[in-house]
């Protein structure tokens, strides 16, 4: 964040120009053409992994509490009791694998997806987010033919029709897609050229919840919902 800020401070008399090279270059979409440039290790913001760098993570293990309770009348020893236990079974962790030990630039077990969550009309506020993921993601957009040696991001834009409590109608995904036509907001990102990029998804909540195997016959056990005074 200090390097941006050097660069990128317009307080401070930055320029805008500078600044978006920065960026550029820092993020590993610099295209190369550039004129009167020295070195640019200056201009690196990201950290990158170190491939032979591999700690494993511990598994979780709730640690047991011996507890004394002292009082005038009594003693009560609460022994070896399990202060600690989850209320549902999870698996462990998933060993992280340096980049460059993966057989193909797409991770399986940690896709690179970026998910927003939008209820309402579309405005200039998911325009913006979608904006930034496109300024700052190497989409490989420029490319006539996607660039097979890296993993291309994705935008899951989830698009809440209703209360969350609510059972999306039949056809719900069909009247989003008609009113993000409609907005000037979300129109330009149907553009067939982010195909494969920027993905608009119907959000149905009991659809996510049984998608969840720790939460699947969970949460219907348990008041999700409050809507004016109502619990679903």
């Amino acid at each position: 964040l200090d390097i941006v800020m050097d660069n990128c401070d317009f307080s401070k008399t930055k320029y805008v120009r500078d600044c978006l090279e920065v960026l550029r270059v820092g993020g590993g979409l610099d295209t190369g053409n550039r004129l009167r440039r020295g070195p640019l290790d200056d201009m690196k913001y990201i950290y990158v992994e170190d491939a032979d760098v591999v700690k494993p993570i511990p598994p979780y293990e709730p640690v047991s509490s011996h507890i004394t309770v002292d009082g005038n009348a009594a003693q009560n020893n609460l022994g070896m009791i399990n202060m600690e236990k989850p209320p549902i079974a999870l698996p462990p962790p998933l060993q992280h694998r340096p980049y460059a030990t993966l057989s193909d630039p797409c991770d399986s077990d940690n896709p690179r997806l970026f998910h927003m969550f939008w209820t309402g009309p579309f405005t200039d506020k998911p325009y913006t987010a979608l904006l930034s993921f496109l300024y700052t993601q190497n989409t490989g957009l420029h490319l006539q033919t996607p660039d097979k040696s890296i993993c291309r991001p994705q935008f899951w834009m989830w698009i809440n029709p209703g209360p969350a409590a609510a059972v999306p109608n039949p056809s719900a995904l069909r009247d989003m897609y008609s009113e993000l036509k409609q907005n000037p907001w979300a129109s330009p990102f149907l553009h067939p050229r982010f195909n494969g990029v920027i993905f608009f998804k119907l959000w149905n909540t009991t659809e996510q919840l049984d998608g969840v195997p720790e939460l699947k016959n969970e949460w219907r056990k348990r008041d999700l919902f409050n809507s004016g005074g109502n619990i679903f």
